[in-house]
């Protein structure tokens, strides 16, 4: 952030001290000096000629090794342009000039030999009315070109202006930029939040699992001494001959309910253990993605350090 205000307070060349960072960090780091050059140089390099146009040397032109594109392309060509026609504008006002010195040179010349030759007076008198209107048109084509130049002038401070312009919008993005980390960081944390809840309430169906696992377990250690026991009832059955019959019938029912319990408990704990499974891989997942987000908030935390220094 101070950066920012760096650039703000007109220290357009100041950057982010990149041996602080590593990684993802420095590229991060790094991309953000990039753009600040991007904008840092053309600005340096133009500001160099506008000053030495400022000295009165208006055959500064832009840098030919400086690599611009886009906009600065278009401003690096309206800023030579605006120095040759400065240039070719000084120019002719210095050629302008040299010939308003020359005439006025004849005007005194003229003016002395009215003086002393009287019998040339007339002659003189239309020599010096024919300077004095040369001398005129001399004039307004000076105004004309300090015209030009003030023009010329006046677009090379909107170039400028517009430059300026160009800086305030890269510091506005990094304003931009620190706010919508920011609000990555609060949408990560609610993200691991909800991780974390997601993951307790796993590990609290496992648990439940656990627990009727014990229970089927129970359910098919009853449904063995059924078995067992019917088994027992149908031998003595059995031996007790046709008085037993219809004991043996109960017998054989209640040893198929005690098979069917058994089958339908092992069943019960097939599917709970599967859902185990599952649950653990959910979990297992759960955690390399919290792991993940962790690492993406911290690093989002970096980047808004970064920033704010």
């Amino acid at each position: 952030m101070n950066v920012a205000n760096e650039i703000k307070n007109g220290n357009i060349d100041a950057t982010i001290n990149t041996s602080e960072h590593e990684g993802e960090f420095f590229v991060t780091v790094q991309s953000v000096n990039d753009l600040i050059n991007a904008f840092v140089h053309p600005l340096q390099e133009a500001m160099n000629i506008v000053n030495n146009f400022a000295t009165g040397n208006f055959t500064a032109r832009y840098d030919t090794k400086a690599q611009v594109k886009g906009d600065f392309e278009k401003f690096k060509i309206a800023l030579d342009n605006s120095g040759m026609s400065v240039s070719d504008a000084i120019n002719g006002v210095k050629e302008e000039v040299e010939t308003l010195q020359a005439l006025m040179e004849e005007t005194n010349a003229s003016a002395t030999e009215v003086s002393s030759t009287t019998s040339m007076l007339a002659q003189n008198s239309s020599s010096v009315s024919g300077l004095a209107e040369r001398s005129s048109s001399s004039i307004t084509q000076v105004l004309t070109a300090m015209d030009d130049l003030s023009k010329t002038v006046g677009a090379v401070a909107a170039a400028a202006e517009e430059a300026s312009g160009k800086a305030m919008e890269t510091v506005q993005l990094s304003e931009k930029g620190l706010k919508l980390a920011g609000e990555a960081e609060r949408g990560m944390n609610d993200i691991m939040v909800s991780f974390e809840d997601t993951g307790s309430n796993i590990q609290d169906i496992n648990s439940q699992m656990e627990e009727i696992g014990k229970i089927v377990g129970i359910i098919t250690g009853i449904s063995e001494q059924t078995g067992l026991l019917a088994l027992n009832a149908a031998i003595e059955a059995a031996q007790a001959g046709e008085a037993g019959l219809g004991f043996a019938v109960v017998a054989d029912e209640v040893k198929s309910l005690a098979l069917e319990s058994q089958k339908s408990a092992e069943n019960i704990a097939t599917i709970i253990g599967n859902l185990q499974k599952k649950s653990q891989i959910v979990s297992d997942s759960m955690t390399t993605s919290l792991d993940e987000v962790k690492s993406g908030n911290e690093a989002v935390r970096e980047t808004l350090r970064v920033f704010n220094e």
